[in-house]
């Protein structure tokens, strides 16, 4: 490569990082005209809405008790104090960080009671907190030349040397996030199931995902959350196969780089592994086909449940419902490359009978004349994205129920005059009881308490 296509790489490389970073910090804007409070910490400012004041107590003493532990076992602590915002303003769970201006993390406060990657956990707001903050140590760590600019320029957006992890892969990022949420707290993505369900059935279906796929999102399953996955359970076999602090050193070899990362990223763990990444990817990926095609032929000899495929679009089919009569089949469909969709099957041979444009993936139900009652998330003003009921009738036109009801997850009893659906409120879910009426909803009332430390996900009525 020629020093002109060295320097152009580099640009290229840094432009990148930076877009990354904006964009990140563009997502995470907050409600400009709600009410907020702050309480501060030893080493964080916890701003909230005001009615969250108990869930950002909880999320300020679970952060300290994490920022001990971080700058014993991973890298020195970032600089303070670190920001923290928790809003009410999506019914959608999510979290961000960015180094930039100063270190700040943005918490959305709604429990993931329906990401199935997100499902094994104690305590959701823990593993967010952990998440994030094990962000802010990896993406502010800097050696010394990072803190000579750092005196002399100050924060400046720029990757190395100033904020070296910038400009290294997002699957390593990523991975590395989550290997030290379930470490920290016994659960989490590495110990569920969800991660290592998808890596499983794409060894056993003859197509992982390379290493120079890992890195992006792509219309392949699993889409965003590839990075998350591969980059997990790979770095998390790394730690397992050649010891716990590689993690640190992972941070602080980056961070102390006299070069560039994205130039030699690949090379990085060589002294604690005597292997590139590359290298190490590869051997990871044969020792879980060898465990999975032990695991395939033992269940195999067991006898497993035959199944016909009903759908070939790939990427998401979610929450399958039998029509009452049982000769349909109406679902969520994604496939990566299209608007998400309601489709109305057959449940026989799997021809599609109807479908309507959906914004987002969500559980539904039948009612009794043939429509589907089903939620979705819509913008209630320019900063609150919130859930709500439709009904989609037999010609697939969209009928709204609910607006800012903070609604999903929606089933129709069978007589059709009750839908229950799960409403999201201050940090926490509940199961809420409507009463349905010539295709509107008439009443609606809480059957269930709403606490911090209980959730409730997917009613369904008894037959």
């Amino acid at each position: 490569m020629s020093t002109r296509s060295r320097r152009a790489a580099l640009c290229a490389l840094v432009v990148c990082a930076l877009s990354a970073a904006m964009a990140g910090s563009a997502r995470a804007q907050v409600d400009p005209g709600a009410r907020y409070r702050t309480l501060t910490t030893s080493h964080f400012r916890v701003t909230y809405q005001q009615d969250l004041e108990p869930l950002a107590r909880h999320a300020a003493q679970r952060a300290e008790v994490a920022f001990a532990i971080l700058s014993r076992t991973l890298t020195r602590p970032p600089q303070l104090p670190i920001d923290i915002v928790i809003a009410d303003d999506r019914d959608y769970t999510n979290g961000m960080t960015t180094p930039l201006p100063s270190n700040r993390i943005w918490i959305y406060a709604k429990p993931p009671v329906e990401l199935p990657s997100l499902a094994f956990n104690e305590d959701w707001l823990d593993l967010v907190i952990i998440h994030e903050l094990a962000h802010a140590f990896h993406l502010d760590a800097h050696g010394p030349l990072g803190r000579v600019l750092r005196a002399v320029f100050g924060r400046v957006p720029f990757t190395w040397p100033v904020f070296p992890a910038l400009g290294t892969p997002l699957w390593s990022i990523e991975g590395l996030a989550v290997q030290v949420e379930s470490a920290l707290t016994g659960f989490g993505r590495i110990h569920g199931t969800w991660h290592d369900a998808v890596v499983r059935t794409a060894v056993l279906a003859g197509r992982p995902d390379p290493i120079d796929r890992v890195n992006g999102s792509t219309p392949i399953w699993p889409g965003d959350e590839r990075v998350y996955i591969y980059g997990s359970l790979f770095l998390d076999w790394v730690r397992r196969t050649y010891g716990d602090s590689v993690p640190s050193l992972l941070v602080n070899r980056t961070a102390g780089a006299w070069l560039p990362p994205a130039l030699f990223f690949d090379r990085i763990p060589r002294r604690m592994t005597g292997h590139t990444f590359t290298n190490l990817y590869d051997v990871w990926l044969d020792s879980l086909r060898a465990d999975h095609a032990s695991l395939a032929d033992s269940l195999a000899r067991v006898g497993l449940t035959r199944s016909t495929a009903l759908t070939t679009h790939g990427y998401r089919a979610a929450h399958p419902r039998f029509s009452p009569d049982g000769r349909h089949v109406a679902y969520a469909a994604a496939d990566g490359r299209s608007v998400a969709r309601t489709r109305v099957i057959d449940a026989q041979t799997g021809v599609e009978l109807r479908a309507a444009r959906r914004n987002s993936i969500a559980s539904l139900g039948w009612l009794p004349d043939g429509s589907i009652v089903t939620s979705q998330l819509e913008w209630r003003d320019n900063a609150r994205l919130f859930s709500d009921l439709y009904r989609i009738d037999g010609r697939g036109q969209e009928h709204r129920l609910t607006t800012g009801a903070r609604l999903q997850d929606p089933d129709a009893s069978r007589d059709g005059r009750r839908i229950v659906a799960i409403r999201n409120d201050g940090g926490t879910t509940g199961i809420v009881l409507l009463d349905y009426r010539d295709g509107a909803v008439v009443t609606r009332r809480a059957i269930t308490s709403f606490t911090p430390d209980v959730q409730w996900a997917f009613p369904r009525f008894s037959p």
